[in-house]
């Protein structure tokens, strides 16, 4: 469900425009609109390395997510 753009670490859900996402351990940084209904990560304050120069990239026009909460949000959504 999540295209790989070739890089092993940004993605894109397949069929959908709004979004891309930029996956780094139980870290997923969702680019373009914001939704609210997507897990949000907790604790922002101890990201790596790769998270922080992604956020500085797009000026911080990203949302944080917790990468195994969306996991289980998107094969929650796929199952209905």
């Amino acid at each position: 469900m999540l295209m790989d753009s070739g890089d092993g670490k940004t993605f894109w859900i397949k069929g959908q425009v709004n979004g891309t996402y930029f996956v780094d351990g139980d870290t997923t940084l969702k680019f373009g609109d914001s939704e609210t209904s997507l897990p949000k990560k907790e604790d922002i304050k101890n990201l790596d390395k790769a998270t922080i120069e992604k956020q500085e990239e797009t000026g911080n026009n990203l949302q944080v997510l917790d990468t195994e909460a969306f996991k289980t949000k998107l094969e929650k959504d796929m199952k209905e």
